[in-house]
């Protein structure tokens, strides 16, 4: 038979099933009715009644070491025997009936830590149901959601580190394995710190007002928010979180870091517009905060800003957050709303402000910088050098002499409805054995490759950069600029299909010594050698893809603070480059995949951008439609599955 255009053996594959000492009996179909949208099923029976529930998951890792990826069923469905005919031959056509019974036995929590983790689940996933032998990875969840996953678990006390959730993926696994969590010590020495790789990376490019490159988050306030409570919960987290404090000069030459004083953190500036007609809001908060994006000052002045938002009594409060790239990130953002609620809802009950624990940012890259001269990393500089960055060529260019500046910048976005993106999530990952955010990447590898009629493609893929290098530094509750960027060098056949370039690209980063963070560390920390000399002259890639993962809109991380859609003006100098010639960044936000690709139109017609995100779009919901058979998509009627476009 053939599934998703792979030719298939169902009794190598059961043969392999009942090769593992506990599987009594297996037999594998294809499910479904399209050639399409057909699934490979194993039906198991095993005798010892206590393993049923666990063993699907345990049986589908023992394959994946076993078969190519497109021969692991999609399920396998553990029975008690399996139906006979009155001829004493397998019953198939009663097969689909057996399945549905055995996911109503699927075991409950039984336990508190059981019941615990199953909240975390749901919230974290966005499932209404959790058995405890479910796999996270094949629930949707990705390596950003086991970070959210972590920092959660640590809040309820309870220590659970990355590698746990990749190698123990289910409830009951974890749960017997978690232990309490421990307290750290939030606050560090004073004095000098040095840079982490992408805070060095950041210095190293040609710009005029570095100072500018800072972001804007506003938020609505759910209730109202007493000035005073507000200021001393601000300060709290400020001095708890210390990167928040951070500021950056330069010492001989070179940049370096350094806490300011405690007394010096950001204090709340109060805007009032409410004697403004509704009509002009818009232009004064532009203009207001154009002007404290441009104020501020690296080595001299807070890097935060905070302003509290008075629009009148028609309208609710907002928070405006304005922080400078070089103290956080996306994960650190969340991070800092749940502790600022946190701390305003213990002043306001008159208790004591006590944030949950966290290893600190200076610890981190005091550490990090010690690790950059161990012949541990060093070694790693022979992975980096092996890839085949002499087959990386340019990409195609409309303009071939056009600046890609700032001034010169554009952008289009597309999107997945609701349900086609519940399908990415759900069952691509299922169907493919990679996590969405590989399969997405893939995805932009393959549409890459056509458009330059080349196999090997250069990435630079931004990675959360929250692993656990050291066993005493756990980074999930963090504040601080932790992303990483990581290249991804890649060969794939040009005619292979995206199912199997997600493969490719599966295997590749999980081949990566150290999730790719020693290639950073290498380049801009580790003392000079002929090996980081040959890795400091490597290409610099074109294209930068940047999965963010789920952005909650409906207030699921704090109930005080709700995110609402801004944009203001840009202050960046349109005279300074871009670091990439193209820049993906893709998340799910509302429920929909959306994808924003930044280009220069001085270098590509904005018709070139738009035929290449159609191809990705395509190519992406062509995938989705392998995995869901007859367009029946969980929960929900397919919409038809057109991208909308916004530019």
């Amino acid at each position: 038979m053939k599934i998703r255009g792979f030719r298939v053996e169902p009794a190598e594959i059961e043969s392999a099933l009942q090769q593992h000492p506990i599987v009594r009996r297996a037999i594998v179909v294809a499910e479904g009715e399209a050639l399409a949208a057909k699934r490979l099923v194993a039906y198991i029976v095993v005798d010892d009644v206590k393993v049923r529930a666990a063993i699907s998951s345990a049986l589908t890792s023992y394959l994946r070491l076993r078969l190519p990826q497109y021969m692991v069923p999609s399920r396998i469905v553990v029975l008690p025997q399996l139906p006979l005919t009155i001829n004493g031959k397998i019953d198939i056509s009663a097969l689909a009936s057996t399945r549905q019974i055995a996911a109503e036995e699927s075991e409950a929590p039984c336990t508190e830590r059981q019941r615990t983790l199953a909240a975390l689940w749901r919230r974290v996933l966005g499932v209404e149901k959790v058995g405890i032998h479910e796999n996270f990875f094949d629930l949707g969840g990705d390596s950003l959601q086991t970070v959210e996953m972590i920092a959660g678990a640590a809040r309820l006390g309870l220590n659970i580190r990355i590698q746990d959730i990749f190698g123990h993926p289910t409830i009951s696994q974890l749960a017997a394995l978690c232990t309490a969590a421990q307290r750290h010590d939030a606050y560090e020495a004073d004095g000098e710190l040095p840079l982490t790789p992408t805070q060095s990376w950041f210095f190293a490019r040609p710009l005029r007002f570095p100072d500018r490159y800072n972001a804007v988050f506003a938020f609505e306030v759910a209730g109202f928010l007493e000035p005073e409570s507000f200021r001393s919960a601000m300060r709290h987290l400020q001095i708890h979180h210390r990167a928040m404090l951070l500021r950056f000069k330069c010492v001989g030459g070179r940049r370096v870091q350094f806490h300011a004083s405690p007394d010096a953190a950001a204090d709340v500036i109060a805007w009032d517009l409410s004697l403004l007609p509704d009509d002009l809001h818009r232009a004064e908060l532009a203009k207001r905060v154009s002007d404290l994006r441009r104020g501020f000052n690296l080595e001299h002045d807070s890097l935060v800003k905070v302003i509290l938002l008075n629009r009148g009594p028609c309208h609710r409060q907002q928070m405006l957050l304005v922080l400078h790239h070089l103290i956080f990130d996306a994960a650190s953002l969340g991070v800092i709303l749940e502790d600022l609620t946190i701390a305003i809802d213990q002043i306001d009950r008159g208790l004591p402000v006590r944030l949950p624990s966290s290893s600190t940012f200076a610890a981190w890259t005091r550490r990090l910088n010690a690790y950059a001269a161990s012949t541990e990393v060093q070694a790693e500089s022979n992975y980096w050098l092996g890839l085949p960055w002499n087959q990386v060529k340019p990409l195609p260019r409309d303009f071939p002499s056009g600046a890609n500046r700032y001034g010169e910048a554009e952008s289009i976005c597309a999107e997945l409805s609701v349900e086609e993106t519940c399908a990415l999530q759900r069952e691509v990952p299922r169907r493919c054995g990679a996590s969405i955010g590989e399969i997405l990447l893939a995805g932009c590898v393959q549409m890459l490759s056509h458009w330059a009629e080349r196999e090997t493609m250069l990435i630079d893929l931004t990675d959360h950069g929250r692993h656990e290098l050291f066993n005493d530094i756990s980074l999930s509750r963090t504040v601080g600029y932790v992303t990483s960027n990581v290249p991804i060098v890649i060969a794939v056949p040009r005619d292979a299909s995206l199912a199997e370039v997600a493969a490719h690209v599966r295997d590749h980063l999980r081949s990566m010594p150290k999730w790719g963070t020693g290639y950073g560390i290498l380049r801009y920390l580790s003392p000079e050698n002929q090996s980081v000399a040959r890795l400091r002259r490597l290409s610099h890639p074109e294209v930068k893809f940047n999965y963010l993962g789920s952005m909650t809109t409906d207030g699921a991380t704090t109930t005080l603070f709700r995110p609402v859609p801004s944009v203001f003006p840009g202050v960046l100098d349109q005279e300074d480059q871009r670091a990439y010639l193209h820049n993906l960044e893709l998340c799910i936000i509302g429920g929909k995949l959306r994808v924003e690709w930044k280009y220069s139109a001085a270098v590509h017609k904005a018709h070139t951008i738009r035929r290449l995100m159609g191809k990705y779009m395509s190519t992406l919901r062509e995938l989705i439609w392998d995995a869901v058979p007859d367009g029946d998509f969980t929960n929900a009627a397919s919409t038809g599955g057109r991208a909308k476009w916004t530019s």
